[in-house]
């Protein structure tokens, strides 16, 4: 099996940080957007290992990762997986759908 990459959109990247912002200035202490990163890392290696086990959207061909409070929203093409989204699941699903409607040049 072809080695993968991994690409986060910038949008993804922009969401990512957002989130760990909030979450240090609210809590005032690294812990929790530490253990954010964890999780997205350990999750981020389950997509690259296995990206067609999880399920699809009706997005552009995106496909969901579920980690609790936050979702990653991805898709594969070829040997790349983009990161589309990075998603805290508390916040509208409307803007959601906006986002992945968006071209991220994948």
């Amino acid at each position: 099996m072809a080695e993968r990459k991994i690409i986060w959109t910038a949008t993804a990247d922009k969401q990512l940080q957002l989130i760990l912002d909030y979450w240090l200035d609210r809590n005032k202490s690294a812990e929790y957007p530490n253990k954010i990163l964890r999780l997205v890392d350990e999750y981020v290696e389950q997509i690259v290992n296995r990206p067609d086990s999880y399920r699809l959207t009706e997005h552009r061909n995106n496909r969901v990762c579920v980690m609790g409070t936050f979702s990653i929203y991805f898709k594969r093409i070829n040997s790349i997986v983009y990161i589309t989204s990075f998603w805290d699941n508390r916040q509208n699903p409307k803007r959601l759908k906006r986002i992945l409607r968006r071209k991220d040049g994948t």
